[in-house]
């Protein structure tokens, strides 16, 4: 009996500290995606000013 409550808190405490790392995991992801996504807003948005420059200049010859 002391053996099975033993590996149950064993169990328990491992499956916890699962869950932990799969909150932590989640979180990772979550930010870097949101990362990934100002990034790609601001290459967008640079590639949009450079679009703007280039079309004056061709205006302008």
């Amino acid at each position: 009996m002391l053996d099975n409550d033993s590996d149950q808190a064993r169990n328990q405490e491992a499956l916890s500290a699962y869950t932990r790392a799969l909150d932590d995991l989640r979180e990772m992801q979550a930010k870097h995606h949101a990362e990934t996504r100002r990034s790609f807003a601001e290459v967008h948005q640079g590639i949009a000013e450079i679009n703007t420059l280039l079309r004056a200049l061709i205006d302008k010859a």
